[in-house]
């Protein structure tokens, strides 16, 4: 499993043309890639609303019709503020829906991410703090992660996350996380890997920019299907808004 996700490294590298992706929500709602938050943060007064359709493998597997998908539905939003030069504060919120009578969960899961760059310019560093999930008794994580865009278009993410997968103890998992403009500079392709103790978690996903405030995304976690993954196989399609007005 290691070695494919080499490889998706080295396809993506090749692959990359002058683009620089903007900020769009991650399926756990902080500013990210596909599971993984990335080191950037939402502007002062910016905002972002994603919305996506999620169904997990047992019910991929079990489609012989469109009736047949049973999912669920994801919300979340961020805003933006400024907390001074080169440094900004993420606030956000993710809602789910349940997955048989598609009615709205109660309350949401808070998410606070803190950002600072090097510099003002765009290829800087960024690196960002955060809590995910923060009102969740089980699903809660603390991480820091680190983003470097290149000219090329390039973008490699990395850090630490430590979550709770009993309530007696953290566990702590290295971040990798790819993106990469592919063929048109609106189409973005992404890839990501957890690793930890017994765990490794490929996720894999595309994002398409139909506009500088509007992308479609698909994106996919657990994509080899591995029992020693930290999360099921589950399969997502999306829409993100940034900031239109």
């Amino acid at each position: 499993m290691k070695k494919i996700f080499v490889s998706l490294f080295v396809c993506l590298a090749l692959l990359s043309s002058a683009s620089f992706a903007f900020q769009t929500t991650s399926l756990t709602g902080s500013t990210g890639l596909i599971r993984m938050p990335s080191g950037d943060v939402l502007k002062a007064k910016d905002w972002d609303l994603g919305i996506d359709y999620i169904f997990d493998n047992s019910s991929a597997t079990a489609i012989t019709s469109g009736t047949d998908l049973r999912g669920s539905w994801s919300y979340k939003a961020n805003f933006g503020a400024d907390m001074g030069p080169n440094n900004g504060l993420e606030l956000g919120f993710v809602g789910r829906t349940e997955k048989v009578t598609n009615r709205f969960k109660e309350g949401v899961f808070i998410n606070i991410k803190y950002g600072m760059a090097s510099s003002s310019d765009r290829d800087a560093l960024h690196m960002a703090i955060g809590v995910e999930n923060l009102t969740s008794s089980q699903e809660s994580d603390v991480y820091m992660v680190a983003t470097k865009y290149f000219n090329s278009g390039l973008g490699l993410h990395f850090g630490a996350m430590f979550d709770f997968p009993d309530y007696n103890r953290f566990r702590p998992l290295g971040m990798l996380g790819i993106t990469s403009p592919v063929g048109a500079k609106n189409l973005i392709a992404m890839a990501e890997a957890f690793a930890g103790e017994s765990v490794f978690q490929l996720n894999a996903g595309l994002r398409y920019d139909l506009a500088r405030s509007f992308s479609i995304n698909v994106r996919g976690l657990n994509v080899t299907n591995s029992p020693n993954a930290k999360e099921t196989q589950s399969f997502s399609a999306g829409i993100c808004l940034t900031s239109p007005f």
